[in-house]
């Protein structure tokens, strides 16, 4: 038996004869386990019920041992009987029938089947119940309609409260699969605005980063025309690569490099030829999917720290992407120290992994020989 959920468009239609057996056949055959073992559990405490009140009988002498195996076989042989109404009515896809009235006729259904044909094959069998009450050793008939509605009564009641257990657990299923569903719409919402608004962010050019470049075209023009031009020509490429990422959706691992050469190219050529880049991506990781503002504030960050104290830029950078399996590796290396420090630059990349990948992203910052490290793993 399966155990996952069976819809009624899962299984042959009604339609004639030889289709009613088939849908018969087919909804049987998608009983799950769990189903089942409702079912079975309900018998089993019905039997555990029916064997207690009836080894006291017998212990006083009210009852012989078939009445005993009779209160006992009796739940365990209606299980299935019950089950396979409830089974045929709940895949049944009636737009006529409501669901509620669909298992109330198979509960009337069943239990009226199993209450007529049981009993009288248990008797034949020798297993039967005595239709009569013993009360102060005196024995009162019970008329066989009354022993019948008592029977029925109590099958009902049992398989009634089996089936609502059922409905319930199943409505909260439906109800925490829609719920969850709804969160990750949520989030996918979310993450799509997040990066969104990075991408509109990279885009824009930086105030204070623009005005120090075309201060510093104008000091170069005036020393060397052609020297100012190369600078020109560097933040026009710049311009160019970021400015039409406003009406991109999502990015790669190679348009961000080409973000980050074009912003250190700029860079460089204010600061003769300084920092000099050695990037290499890994062609399998070329065209994965990557999020804006990650890596360039990293290196912008850099710049800033780099130039408090020595006033100098950093001498080399180095970009080193590649994939490992399901997971995207990221080695950017700046030739400077003390750029592990948290503050809020950091924290900010930080909370940008944490809303993009939802915990799964690291980022991790080192020092080693000269040289400040920052490790990002992120999933694909």
């Amino acid at each position: 038996m399966s155990s996952a959920a069976v819809r009624p468009t899962d299984l042959p239609a009604l339609g004639g004869r030889n289709g009613r057996w088939a849908f018969v056949r087919a909804a049987l055959a998608s009983t799950t386990w769990q189903e089942a073992a409702y079912f079975l559990f309900t018998a089993l405490a019905v039997a555990a019920v029916n064997s207690a009140a009836a080894f006291e009988l017998m212990l006083r002498g009210d009852l012989k041992t078939a009445g005993l195996a009779h209160g006992v076989l009796f739940p365990l042989l209606i299980g299935p009987v019950v089950l396979t109404g409830w089974v045929i009515a709940d895949r049944a896809d009636h737009s006529r029938w409501p669901r509620p009235w669909r298992h109330a006729a198979a509960l009337a259904v069943s239990a009226t089947l199993a209450v007529a044909i049981l009993p009288r094959a248990l008797d034949a069998v020798g297993l039967g119940m005595p239709l009569e009450l013993k009360v102060d050793k005196v024995k009162y008939a019970i008329p066989a309609w009354a022993m019948f509605v008592e029977t029925w009564l109590s099958v009902a009641i049992y398989s009634g409260l089996t089936i609502a257990v059922l409905e319930v657990r199943r409505r909260r299923e439906r109800s925490l699969q829609t719920l969850e569903a709804a969160l990750t719409e949520q989030a996918q919402l979310s993450r799509q605005l997040l990066e969104s608004r990075l991408a509109a962010m990279q885009a824009q050019v930086e105030p204070q980063f623009l005005f120090d470049t075309l201060v510093g075209v104008q000091a170069t023009y005036d020393r060397d025309a052609a020297a100012g031009a190369a600078v020109m020509d560097r933040l026009i490429n710049y311009l160019r690569v970021a400015l039409p990422r406003l009406r991109e959706q999502g990015s790669t691992v190679q348009a961000e490099v080409e973000l980050l050469a074009a912003f250190v190219g700029v860079v460089a050529a204010r600061h003769g030829g300084h920092p000099q880049v050695h990037f290499v991506v890994a062609p399998e990781a070329a065209q994965a999917r990557f999020y804006p503002m990650l890596l360039l504030p990293l290196v912008q960050r850099a710049m800033r720290m780099a130039q408090r104290d020595p006033g100098q830029v950093p001498e080399r950078i180095e970009l080193i992407v590649k994939r490992h399996a399901q997971e995207l590796g990221v080695l950017l290396r700046v030739q400077a120290v003390g750029l592990c420090a948290d503050d809020p630059e950091m924290a900010r990349v930080r909370e940008r992994l944490a809303g993009l990948y939802a915990g799964r992203a690291e980022l991790a910052c080192r020092e080693q020989a000269g040289f400040t490290e920052f490790v990002l793993r992120v999933p694909l």
